[in-house]
């Protein structure tokens, strides 16, 4: 389900947040991967949402 999905990439998040403060006590290396990580994480929620939206305002015009 999309919002299940949507929940699974929040934790995802959290976690890429935890992993992104632990490796900046450890390395500059670690923020980067963090960082990239976070950003293909928010755009994939981004185009979940976007494409659950316009289902379900397809379905409401029907």
């Amino acid at each position: 389900d999309v919002f299940v999905g949507s929940f699974v990439f929040g934790l995802f998040l959290v976690v890429i947040n935890v992993v992104g403060i632990v490796g900046a006590v450890l390395s500059q290396q670690w923020v980067l991967l963090a960082l990239a990580l976070e950003c293909v994480a928010i755009a994939l929620v981004v185009f979940i949402w976007s494409r659950h939206w316009k289902r379900k305002i397809d379905e409401d015009d029907e």
